[in-house]
């Protein structure tokens, strides 16, 4: 044992670092089938000459608001229209009080349950079971703050089904992008800038993994890639059945309707596929190793806690996973799969599924969308080359895309914020955390695991909190802005491209349906959005109330939550005077969470 331990304390624990040049040495590597699994090794990309990427519409313009004009309605429908929110401010008040009320005695009742159970799932490892603090905890800080919002979104869709109000009155016309907005906006300033490809000559938006994933029939995901000419910025969408389809080639008002079709492809890509590798796999494992293996005393402990005080509980529910009982279904899982309404003829739903219908906008059975998830995650850690700490992505050609250099400018600022603290941990404590979040990821039989002693170790803390603060948060904050408030997203289309569609800017009925537009802005203000309680610092969960509870014995530390917040500040101002992007400071959840 004291060989292991000064063998530890030997790894380095920092070193003098560059984006441009660093390497790590691999002494044995996982097996898989009998090969040596191909683990990747962080190397310098190499500049590529190429065309500037063109950027004809930098600035995000939202269409206006729409108009809510007074009209009398019959005195049945208000009441209907208030019984719809005092029945579900009742249910979920209800739901939370009894979650609650059943966390705190099965507490008391299973006191020897202290840890969080990870088992193999979709093949990663996934949180099973929680312990009853975590569960409170969730209960009374986060899920609180989706009621208003649940609320909200039964209000309209109640609306718009009794004839009400039109979907134009309650949401505003659906926009069809611009090709000017859809190549600076779109494809460089939201998550799909994780599967754009910048070449010398082209932009290229990969989604041909969108082949693999099974809808409902009569409902059409069609579009798998968009290619973007750097020179000339023509746009070519890349469809299964129609091929290529550009302007020139085609009618503007079939180059219109492909584009609406590639919009609703990328409006599933990002949720159903896209984001699922920022809150699996790694996130799961360093937010179980924080509760379960890191003693509570040390500074490790007290820097990564409020980085992932919900990751393994969110995760939890989001992919459905049922270790103990608690009261209700996935709120992922809900929103995923869809409602006897809107499914073909002899899809059986339950009851819970059939009451949360205002927001289930993806044309698929929640198995569905989660196996999805699940495949991404697992290829995106042990089967590919992207995986690394720090991320690739901050540096080469990719990195010269707005969405990234947005991010990348916070990534130093939070290294050197947990190199101050690091400098003053015990290298083992550090050198253990991270063997036994590997460990907590190791996926039997395969014997995979994330590998992480191949990085330098402060460049492993750095990540776990740069990913669940800041990655996640510009996510989620991008992709509301960019899909839910300029109207160019939707979830489902029931119409396959061959049908007839009229030109105009506005989608007809027949194309897209009005319930499937206000389902998908429903889950975006109650899923995508994050809706946190601000106005109380001490329950809130966003960045800038940080607050780390480091011993008063380390002088050096006790402002660490202030100052940080502070740094973090001071590069938004110099990211405003630059003209670059950036997730305002109070949309950053410094946990995973929603």
């Amino acid at each position: 044992m004291k060989v292991l331990r000064f063998l530890l304390a030997a790894m380095p624990l920092a070193s003098s670092f560059s984006l441009g040049a660093r390497s790590v040495a691999l002494t044995a590597r996982p097996v898989i089938g009998g090969k040596p699994y191909q683990h990747h090794l962080s190397a310098p990309l190499k500049a590529v000459s190429s065309l500037p990427i063109p950027d004809p519409e930098p600035v995000l313009k939202f269409p206006p608001p729409p108009v809510r004009n007074f009209k009398w309605m019959p005195v049945r429908w208000t009441l209907k229209t208030l019984l719809v929110q005092v029945n579900f401010y009742f249910m979920f008040g209800s739901m939370i009080l009894i979650n609650g009320i059943a966390s705190f005695f099965y507490r008391i009742i299973k006191f020897w349950m202290r840890k969080v159970k990870l088992f193999r799932y979709g093949g990663f490892m996934a949180p099973y079971s929680q312990t009853p603090e975590i569960e409170m905890k969730f209960d009374f800080l986060r899920t609180t703050t989706y009621v208003p919002w649940l609320v909200q979104a039964w209000d309209k869709y109640f609306q718009l089904k009794t004839g009400m109000r039109t979907i134009d009155e309650l949401e505003g016309p659906f926009q069809v992008p611009s090709d000017e907005f859809f190549i600076s906006q779109v494809v460089q300033r939201t998550p799909m800038a994780f599967y754009t490809n910048n070449n010398s000559t082209h932009l290229y938006v990969d989604m041909t993994k969108i082949d693999d994933v099974d809808s409902y029939p009569l409902t059409y995901l069609d579009i798998n890639g968009v290619e973007i000419d750097k020179a000339t910025s023509e746009i070519t969408i890349f469809s299964r059945t129609e091929g290529r389809i550009t302007r020139k080639t085609h009618s503007a008002a079939d180059f219109e309707k492909a584009m609406v079709y590639t919009m609703n492809t990328m409006s599933y890509w990002i949720a159903g596929i896209g984001h699922s590798w920022v809150h699996f796999c790694f996130m799961d494992a360093t937010g179980a190793t924080v509760y379960n293996d890191l003693k509570r005393n040390t500074l490790l402990h007290k820097l990564l806690h409020p980085h992932f005080l919900h990751t393994n509980r969110i995760n939890w529910e989001a992919l459905g996973t049922r270790g103990h009982v608690v009261f209700g279904e996935s709120a992922l899982i809900r929103m995923a799969s869809e409602a006897t309404q809107t499914t073909q003829k002899g899809v059986n739903t339950d009851i819970l599924t059939k009451l949360f219908t205002p927001w289930t906008c993806f044309p698929m059975p929640k198995e569905e969308f989660v196996r999805n998830n699940a495949k991404r995650t697992t290829e995106y850690y042990f089967y590919s080359e992207e995986f690394a700490c720090p991320p690739k992505w901050l540096e080469g050609e990719n990195s010269e895309l707005p969405y990234f250099q947005s991010l990348k400018r916070f990534y130093p600022i939070v290294r050197e914020h947990v190199e101050k603290v690091l400098k003053e941990e015990d290298p083992v404590v550090v050198a253990e955390f991270i063997a036994n979040v590997d460990k907590n990821s190791h996926v039997d039989p395969e014997g995979v695991d994330l590998y992480l002693t191949r990085f330098e170790p402060l460049d492993v803390i750095t990540s776990m909190i740069f990913n669940a603060a800041f990655v996640h948060s510009t996510d989620h904050y991008f992709t509301h802005e960019v899909f839910r408030k300029a109207r160019v997203g939707i979830g489902t289309l029931r119409q396959p491209m061959k049908r007839t569609w009229y030109p105009g800017k506005e989608v007809p009925g027949d194309l897209c349906a009005p319930a499937d537009q206000l389902r998908f802005n429903n889950f975006a203000d109650c899923f995508v959005q994050w809706n946190d309680m601000s106005a109380v610092p001490i329950l809130s969960n966003c960045l800038k109330h940080i607050k780390y509870r480091f011993p008063r014995r380390y002088k050096s530390l006790r402002n660490s939550g202030p100052d940080f917040a502070a740094l973090i500040y001071a590069e938004m101002d110099k990211m405003d005077h630059d003209g670059h992007v950036h997730v305002p400071m109070d949309k950053i959840a410094r946990s995973i969470c929603f």
